[in-house]
């Protein structure tokens, strides 16, 4: 009887383990102030649990800043304790870093917005001697949305170029733990190639936008 119940217990665990589902994709998601980051299967399931990321103040002096960034494994069985947390930790500093970059590109898009009516209203205006008040009322509105959207622009350029670099970071950093997570290799043996595609998805109560490696 001993020898059975071995057994099976045995054979239920192998069955549970092969039998789990693949997980493709690693979904952040704010949820009540916390930051997690659920495992998602092909289906677009988040049943297996997260990894929870926190960041708070913990020092600093008059010129500096410390902060201290945790995460912690929240996956259900057969996932749980299969990634290192210093190797997730990596990928969602990366990633954090990246959504804040393109937070910011959008914010100078938004003022890059204003060269649209600054510019025709810079040439139509006039502050030369003798012109109406209109035209150097256009003129100077449209110096100041020229300037405002310039400003802008430069802004969304660098934020942009970062942004870029941080994604491809972050999605380079999450396919080793994709793979670890589902119990293989974290190498692709050189003979695997990443393709990147954007990513911008919308379920029932969270939407998000990101890089996508897949091997």
């Amino acid at each position: 009887m001993k020898k059975f119940l071995i057994l099976f217990c045995f054979t239920a665990l192998c069955s549970s383990a092969f039998s789990a589902a693949k997980i493709v994709d690693l979904r952040r998601v704010f949820d009540f102030g916390m930051i997690k980051y659920y495992l998602v299967d092909s289906e677009g399931f988040r049943d297996y649990g997260y990894y929870e990321y926190s960041r708070w103040l913990s020092g600093g002096g008059y010129n500096y800043t410390v902060y201290t960034h945790e995460v912690k494994d929240k996956s259900v069985a057969p996932y749980n304790g299969r990634v290192d947390m210093n190797k997730a930790l990596y990928f969602i500093r990366q990633n954090e870093t990246f959504l804040e970059m393109g937070t910011g590109t959008i914010i100078s898009l938004i003022f890059t917005a204003c060269l649209i009516p600054g510019i025709p209203l810079l040439l139509n205006g006039d502050d030369s001697y003798g012109a109406s008040e209109e035209k150097e009322a256009m003129y100077y509105a449209g110096m100041v949305l020229t300037v405002f959207g310039g400003v802008g622009g430069i802004f969304a350029a660098v934020f942009g170029v970062i942004t870029i670099v941080f994604g491809v970071i972050a999605a380079s950093a999450k396919v080793p733990i994709i793979r670890m997570i589902n119990g293989q290799s974290s190498s692709t043996g050189g003979k695997k190639s990443i393709q990147w595609s954007a990513l911008l998805e919308q379920d029932r109560d969270c939407l998000y936008f990101g890089l996508k490696g897949a091997l």
